[in-house]
């Protein structure tokens, strides 16, 4: 008997290191706001969401295999907070992926962040619903934090920080095989390959991003860049981006800047933001001004309120709430976002 509580002490004393390296953390984030819109006879009133962030839920986890790696993952599924509904036919369609970490960095595949996604570290109003970057970038833009940025069937790599600078490279096979075939003979036409590179230190951020999507949605032959900077002076932190993308099949090429600024006031800040899109095709370009106020309430609760007004050309609709093509496009929203 003796025998056997020593060897069951012994087990013990061996399962429970390996059990304590690994965990998994259960996050979240709910954004959902009251608002109003208006562009042309379209309008709008009711509940929405994903000024600040879009509403998710996730699992993420890591396991430390020892000499400095870990096995991780996250699987990360959005939803309509004003409605329970699923923001996508897929699961886990914000992130799906599992990858190892250590002294060379980190590689992962699965469905993953594109450089373009981290775009919103030069927005205002953080790549949210009333946003000028966000609504500018949308159609089809790969280099904005919101769907376009989030690649299918990728591997994924990103370096450690050396000095300030980090970088990160994402290729995508695209379609499966049997899409490819029934499409396209070319089974590489919409692979995507992605590159970013970021300087950040102290108060200064520089990013600059290439994509290069291949047959997509927007069209062939799809290539953007992207240079965008941040930076914070205390009292004031001033961010702005240069994109551009050209779309050979429907010789058309696409700019968007903006410029903003966040400005900490008591437990708060404003948020100012102002963006122009300008469109080879014509009548198709764009304007959009965003102004915001967020209100810490805690750590990890956020009262905001927020407008935005985006003019459009006879052929273009964008905006926020309600659009329409030549119309300008009004919104107001008050809502909360909290994170868990």
């Amino acid at each position: 008997m003796q025998k056997k509580l020593i060897a069951l002490a012994i087990a013990g004393m061996i399962a429970a290191p390996a059990f304590a390296q690994s965990n998994v953390t259960v996050y979240g984030i709910i954004d959902t706001f009251v608002g109003v819109g208006k562009a042309g006879d379209a309008k709008f009133s009711g509940v929405a969401n994903g000024v600040l962030n879009g509403p998710r839920i996730g699992f993420k986890g890591e396991e430390n295999l020892g000499n400095g790696l870990k096995a991780k993952f996250v699987l990360e599924q959005g939803f309509n907070s004003d409605d329970a509904s699923p923001a996508s036919s897929k699961e886990f369609h914000r992130q799906a992926w599992v990858g190892l970490e250590g002294g060379f960095g980190f590689i992962g595949l699965g469905r993953q962040y594109s450089p373009g996604y981290y775009a919103f570290r030069n927005d205002a109003i953080a790549a949210g619903a009333l946003d000028p970057a966000a609504i500018l970038t949308g159609g089809g833009l790969q280099i904005d934090a919101a769907t376009d940025s989030r690649w299918d069937n990728s591997v994924n790599y990103q370096s450690k920080s050396f000095g300030g600078f980090s970088g990160q490279l994402i290729y995508s096979f695209g379609s499966t095989e049997a899409d490819v075939k029934a499409k396209n003979p070319n089974r590489n036409a919409d692979d995507k390959v992605g590159l970013g590179l970021n300087y950040a230190n102290g108060p200064l951020n520089v990013d600059y991003i290439y994509v290069n999507a291949g047959d997509s949605a927007f069209g062939d032959d799809h290539k953007e860049h992207y240079l965008g900077a941040g930076y914070d002076f205390g009292g004031f932190k001033l961010v702005g981006s240069y994109q551009t993308a050209s779309v050979d099949a429907k010789d058309s090429d696409v700019k968007v800047y903006q410029i903003g600024g966040i400005i900490p006031v008591g437990s708060g800040n404003i948020h100012v933001a102002y963006g122009v899109r300008n469109e080879d095709a014509k009548d198709s370009d764009s304007r959009s001004f965003g102004l915001a106020y967020t209100h810490n309430l805690s750590k990890r609760t956020i009262a905001y309120v927020g407008l935005n007004r985006t003019t459009n050309d006879d052929n273009v609709g964008l905006g926020a709430l309600a659009k329409a093509n030549g119309e300008s496009s009004n919104a107001l929203g008050l809502g909360i976002r909290h994170a868990f």
